[in-house]
């Protein structure tokens, strides 16, 4: 499907750009409600900061169809959704619009910040 291979080698290669020495910018996949409550988001966290006491996680929000563009905001932990699901498995949903999307997204306990 010609689809799929398009939305497979552009996933594939935003990957490798976002590993840095083997160490990956994208540490987790996200959802949080942006643009305004009731809508939700994906994202990447890329960091975790503190402010006044509440711990920070700095989310990259993608914007198809270049996903090398897109927001960088600063949201709280708790107000994040963790997702069960990969790097590059988000980033497929994302530049095919969500045409290859898993069945059902799974949240799991996200990893401990540093």
């Amino acid at each position: 499907v010609p689809v799929v291979r398009s939305v497979y080698k552009a996933s594939r290669d935003i990957v490798e750009t976002a590993t840095l020495s083997k160490r990956q910018v994208f540490r987790e996949v996200v959802m949080l409600e942006y643009p305004r409550p009731g809508l939700y988001s994906y994202g990447f966290v890329t960091g975790y900061t503190s402010r006044r006491g509440q711990r920070l996680g700095h989310v990259f929000i993608p914007g198809p169809p270049v996903p090398t563009t897109g927001h960088l905001v600063a949201a709280r932990v708790e107000e994040l959704v963790y997702l069960d699901m990969t790097v590059e498995d988000a980033l497929k949903l994302i530049l095919s619009g969500g045409m290859v999307t898993p069945p059902s997204l799974r949240e799991r306990e996200p990893a401990r910040p540093d």
